[in-house]
């Protein structure tokens, strides 16, 4: 009659049924968790760089740039609870950039929005930004009239900061966007700054006007304007 183990004994034997496995299934060159968090990390780097692609407003480097920059950003907010879906995170970009709030029926989560703005702001990857932009203001995102978006979009950021109290331009990324692209394309119409209000309105965006405090913008791109004209 074979001898029964005490719990001892039992305990003893699971232990080392435990190390055979672990040596015998996993070997010694088994992955550690940090490693597999590594490679975790990178597929799904690659994985919403290419999602970013198929949007059309990235190029690579701009796109990789984005997602690297997304993911230190989310997990610093949501350290510990993994990474979204990527086709969520792609979601909440259409509905950041559309203009219209998470009460006007957008797919808004509140900390990939936030990672997502924190991302371009960080990066300085604003052309993807100012194309949606065009896009939405129904004109092709032209290279020059890229650029021109752009560079309206560094002086609005900037006087967003430097002058308006209270207001933190990183939140307001995309909006940013979506006014300097307005901007650009009443330039290249040779339409004055101030007709970026109608095209926002036009277009049901005139709470841009109001949440970025345009006028005040405008009236001094227009004094810069009159008094670059008057010097020549």
């Amino acid at each position: 009659m074979p001898r029964r183990l005490g719990i001892l004994g039992r305990l003893r034997r699971i232990a080392a049924l435990r190390r055979g496995i672990t040596w015998e299934d996993l070997g010694s060159n088994s992955k550690t968790n940090a490693e597999r968090g590594a490679e975790d990390m990178t597929n799904y780097v690659e994985r919403l760089t290419k999602a970013l692609m198929e949007t059309g407003d990235f190029g690579e480097e701009e796109a990789k740039e984005l997602a690297e920059a997304f993911v230190r950003h989310y997990r610093a907010l949501r350290y510990g609870d993994g990474l979204p879906k990527v086709d969520t995170v792609i979601e909440v970009l259409d509905s950041i950039t559309s203009g219209k709030s998470n009460m006007e029926g957008g797919r808004y989560d509140m900390a990939i929005a936030s990672a997502l703005r924190s991302a371009f702001a960080s990066t300085g990857v604003y052309k993807p930004l100012i194309r949606r932009a065009l896009r939405l203001l129904r004109v092709e995102p032209s290279d020059d009239l890229v650029e021109l978006g752009v560079g309206y979009f560094e002086e609005l950021y900037e006087h967003l900061r430097e002058e308006v109290g209270g207001v933190e331009p990183w939140r307001y990324a995309t909006s940013i966007a979506i006014a300097a692209a307005a901007l650009a394309k009443v330039e290249k119409l040779g339409a004055p700054p101030s007709f970026v209000k109608v095209e926002l309105r036009i277009r049901g965006l005139e709470n841009i006007y109001e949440e970025l405090k345009l006028g005040k913008f405008i009236n001094i791109t227009e004094w810069n304007s009159e008094n670059k004209e008057t010097k020549l």
